[in-house]
């Protein structure tokens, strides 16, 4: 009988970990083809002199491109909501990007607010002054738009190495290794208890030698509870061989890219890039025509406008540690962006808007009723509705003064041509701070206070000065805590 039941608790063992056995060569070879391609990627990152791995840049670039997510010539990339406030209107700017390789794609919406709703589409058309947007970008360099210490790089390399060769150490030898053992002395184990408890169950009146047998016991079982936990740690869970390498392999990526982000010895960050975007924007002209019948002076007039723009955008950054070891205290990033745009305009998008107040009279008895509504409208009388095309030149410089980065300036000049009137020039200057995340260089919100003159040669004929006609307004953007969906 005793013989009998240590060949059921062997045999039943034996099955659960053979499997275990086999679990564990089947993920040694998934374990090692997902290796391989670690490595090669090693090897492309040492002929290309690179300081980090594909992915490892993308997550460092994500933390530099969130603190260009603020007002700016160009639709921004990268995913942020941006809210501006002047003194005429509120602003919603929202961005979704993804970035495959050295491409960019964005799409964007720009919307009016009012009463804290912004309204996309009124019935099947979108609402007045809305606008959507599609940008592509190629980024120069990218994945080498680092300076470091060459050292560092190659000290890298080499731990991403030895890394990789420990995984598979413990899946090819250790754990394959630890399998059969393991499997082997919990066969023995288990044949033990039932053994001694066998000799308990007959050991009768014997005090000296129950204490001995149970002493015994007490040990195996420890033993056994060890074991058991050791196969615990090898995955006895009801997955797919191909789910519990892939499980394996992005815990081991997530450990080595901390290790790569970790890494000291860049100096500085630039990158340079082209954008291209395309933009549609519904008009809705509310307008007054003195020469019509007076039932039909007021009207309305849409106009679907489109815009083409291409950009040069170049960006530079000193890190941290950099920053704190030339204790620089000047500007420490710089951004640089200069664009043209072609859009087809009209005749009425310049006219600026008046007031017109309507009085109805009624007469009740011997009392007298007035009652009065303002509207705003563009006086078009005499002038003919004609389309143009406006070409618009761009230029933006922004930088980050101290060791910490925390505030700078953002200025901007642009100018608007077209045949049939005269040039428009607008500038823009702003005090702008960077919030950043404790944990990392990565903005949490960008907050712009800025200063605009719009038409600064008065093309519009309002009679006052460039000051006089200044605009004064705050923006405050927030980057999604992705810049990029990957």
């Amino acid at each position: 009988n005793l013989l009998l039941l240590i060949a059921i608790f062997g045999h039943v063992n034996a099955q659960d970990t053979s499997n275990l056995e086999k679990q564990a060569n089947t993920l040694n070879q998934l374990i090692k083809a997902g290796t391989k391609e670690r490595y090669d990627q090693i090897d492309t990152d040492r002929v290309h002199r690179r300081l980090l791995s594909p992915d490892a840049y993308d997550h460092y670039f994500d933390n530099y491109f969130t603190l260009l997510a603020y007002n700016q010539e160009t639709f921004p990339q990268g995913n942020s909501a941006a809210l501006k406030v002047s003194d005429n209107q509120t602003k919603l700017n929202l961005t979704l990007s993804k970035k495959s390789g050295n491409s960019i794609f964005s799409i964007g919406t720009s919307l009016n607010i009012s009463d804290n709703t912004g309204t996309l589409f009124s019935g099947n058309k979108p609402t007045a002054g809305t606008q959507f947007s599609f940008t592509y970008s190629y980024l120069f360099g990218h994945g080498t738009a680092l300076r470091y210490d060459a050292a560092v790089r190659d000290s890298l390399l080499s731990k991403r190495s030895q890394f990789w060769d420990s995984v598979n150490t413990y899946y090819s030898v250790e754990n394959p290794a630890r399998a059969s053992v393991v499997s082997a002395q919990l066969v023995k184990v288990t044949g033990d208890i039932a053994y001694i408890q066998n000799l308990i169950a007959h050991a009768g009146n014997d005090r000296t030698a129950l204490l001995s047998y149970k002493e015994q016991l007490l040990a195996a079982l420890a033993k056994k509870d060890s074991l058991q936990k050791i196969l615990s740690t090898m995955d006895y869970s009801p997955k797919t061989d191909n789910a519990r390498a892939k499980d394996i392999l992005e815990s081991a990526d997530e450990a080595i890219l901390k290790k790569e982000l970790a890494a000291d010895g860049v100096t500085v960050f630039h990158l340079s890039w082209v954008t291209f975007n395309g933009a549609y924007q519904r008009w809705d002209y509310d307008t007054y025509d003195s020469t019509l019948a007076l039932s039909k002076r007021v009207g309305d007039r849409p106009f679907d406008g489109y815009a083409l723009t291409a950009a040069y955008n170049f960006y530079w950054q000193r890190t941290a540690s950099w920053i704190k070891f030339r204790k620089s205290k000047g500007f420490n990033s710089a951004y640089w962006n200069f664009s043209y745009s072609a859009a087809n305009g009209n005749s009425y998008d310049k006219i600026k808007e008046t007031t017109l107040t309507t009085t109805k009279v009624r007469t009740e008895n011997d009392t007298l009723y007035q009652f009065s509504s303002d509207q705003k409208l563009r006086d078009i009388s005499g002038i003919p509705f004609t389309k143009l095309w406006v070409h618009k030149l761009g230029t933006q410089f922004s930088g980050m003064l101290g060791q910490k980065q925390f505030f700078g300036i953002n200025a901007t000049a642009g100018g608007e041509f077209a045949h049939t009137r005269r040039p428009i020039f607008n500038t823009h200057i702003g005090l702008l701070f960077h919030f950043l995340d404790s944990s990392d260089e990565k903005s949490y919100v960008n907050f712009e206070l800025f200063l605009a003159f719009n038409d600064m040669t008065d093309t519009q004929e309002k009679g006052k000065s460039v000051w006089q006609r200044k605009t004064v307004g705050i923006t405050a953007a927030v980057p999604f805590q992705k810049v990029f969906f990957r």
